[in-house]
């Protein structure tokens, strides 16, 4: 299934631990890292890492987590972002091949809200409750308080390697993946010093100053959510009845990898059961919960949602069709509700929490309504908890979509009408590092204040200086996220599609 012409140094890499069962694995292979060359303990941290974040789906969902780790081997990009612990783990270990201490770090500073994964495919638009079609930040599974200059390092090192894949794939400049990387954390020092002057803050919305890249996003945001294209790709009308029904079935169908690309699965009556349970509980904590009756909430279906994301693709994940405003079946709703898994763990960064949260999908609602700029960029956007199982929920319209590395590949190599330019692209990174300054400034800190002081306090006057240190880290990570993604192509030659690690019980 995976190529074997790789560079013999890499496939070496692959060979650093054996195949056993449960957590023993990840210590083996972390155990086996102390004596190796540097790519074969570079390969044996990868694999010890990718046990250690995955344990627990390894033994509840092992073939999903397989289908994981063969779309992070898909794309740099990908990898990326299917590997945010190990990206922090990597920047806050000083033995570790790329740590560079920070001159910008405080105390105050390291408890600032962060989204736990900023990069360039986490920025997509919504439909606010006032109706303006907006871009935001909007992935907040693991958002955590944490320190706000490794979020700016994350930022640019995903556009350097978005940028070093527009190199060679669509013949940008060499340098662009500095320049993109330069551009997000231009934008966020930008906008910090923008607050600091007391100005508004940014706002990326429909009609604005918005650049080439978000305006095509936001233009087919408006025209797929308009005609309620979410209701024909994830639902059917019966025949017979006009009435509405969920979809099951591809919607996409798996890839030749058998890698699921946007499948809609049947559920079991005991999974329907504890959704609809869910969602009586969920309707109760939206921004705004007497603004919606009760009958909205009917549950008219529910499907498991099968391929979306790539950290979370192995997750718990439904599509639940409810009746919306009115009995009428065009005004249905679908709802994403997914599993709400831990916050980003940040080593060094102790944290006795003065806030604290009954579970991890009421921190992720609080967290997101609070780093938005409007907090009901979703009025949809909600929680529920049961056991010790929880969900945050929101709506799925296509009003929602992200920026997307491919898409910038294409627009870029393309030599007729609709071709974009890298400066084009630089704007967008430009907007993307504004966005999270807004955020991490105008949010509360876990001490309480906005994250604006602690931030400026840190920065001092010294913007070029944060900017060449930020560069320096990006410059020194993102080649390892190229060489990475061969590490694991090799670790799962080497070890099987879940890198030798065997579930105590035979898979559902």
């Amino acid at each position: 299934m995976f190529p074997r012409a790789l560079p013999r140094r890499i496939r070496r890499a692959g060979r650093c631990a054996l195949s056993v069962s449960g957590a023993a694995l990840a210590l083996l292979a972390l155990f086996a890292c102390a004596g190796a060359g540097d790519e074969a303990s570079r390969a044996c941290v990868l694999h010890h890492n990718l046990i250690e974040d995955n344990h627990i789906l390894l033994e509840r969902e092992p073939a999903l987590v397989a289908g994981k780790l063969r779309k992070m081997v898909s794309s740099p990009f990908l990898f990326l972002r299917g590997t945010a612990r190990l990206f922090v783990e990597d920047a806050l270990d000083p033995a570790g091949p790329v740590f560079l201490p920070t001159a910008y770090g405080s105390f105050a500073g390291s408890r600032v809200l962060t989204t736990g994964d900023a990069h360039p495919e986490n920025f997509g638009t919504y439909l606010s409750g006032d109706g303006t079609l907006l871009v935001d930040f909007n992935d907040f599974d693991t958002a955590a308080f944490g320190p706000w200059w490794l979020e700016v390092r994350r930022l640019a090192v995903g556009w350097s390697v978005a940028g070093r894949m527009l190199e060679e794939r669509a013949g940008a400049q060499e340098a662009t993946r500095i320049r993109l990387a330069r551009s997000a954390v231009r934008g966020y020092l930008h906008e910090i010093r923008a607050l600091e002057r007391g100005e508004e803050p940014v706002a990326v919305e429909e009609g604005g100053e918005v650049g080439v890249v978000f305006a095509d996003l936001i233009r087919r945001s408006r025209r797929d959510g308009d005609i309620l294209e979410e209701l024909d790709d994830f639902t059917r009308l019966d025949p017979d009845t006009g009435a509405r029904r969920i979809f099951i079935g591809d919607i996409r169908p798996p890839g030749e990898d058998g890698v699921y690309d946007s499948t809609l699965a049947p559920v079991s009556e005991a999974e329907r059961r504890m959704v609809e349970r869910m969602i009586a509980r969920y309707r109760h904590t939206l921004h705004d919960a007497h603004a919606f009756p009760a009958e909205m909430f009917r549950v008219k279906g529910v499907a498991r949602r099968l391929g979306a994301g790539v950290g979370s693709y192995p997750i718990l994940r439904y599509y639940v069709l409810l009746e919306g405003p009115t009995d009428s079946p065009d005004d249905d709703w679908v709802i994403d509700m997914k599993e709400a898994v831990p916050a980003t763990r940040y080593p060094g960064h102790s944290l006795y929490p003065r806030r604290s949260f009954e579970n991890a999908a009421q921190r992720v609602v609080w967290m997101t309504r609070a780093f938005h700029v409007h907090p009901d960029n979703d009025p949809l956007l909600g929680w529920a908890h049961e056991g010790n199982l929880g969900f945050h929920m929101q709506s799925r319209t296509k009003y929602q979509k992200n920026l997307d590395v491919e898409r910038m590949i294409d627009r870029l190599r393309r030599t007729g009408g609709g071709r974009w330019t890298t400066g084009d692209i630089l704007e967008a990174a430009f907007l993307t590092g504004r966005i999270l300054a807004r955020g991490h400034a105008l949010a509360p800190t876990l001490d309480g204040p906005p994250g604006l002081g602690a931030i400026v306090a840190a920065l001092g006057d010294d913007d070029e200086g944060f900017e060449r240190e930020t560069l320096r880290f990006a410059v020194r990570y993102a080649p390892f996220v190229f060489d990475d993604t061969e590490h694991l192509r090799v670790l799962l030659e080497e070890h099987g599609p879940l890198l030798g690690f065997r579930p105590s019980a035979p898979p559902r």
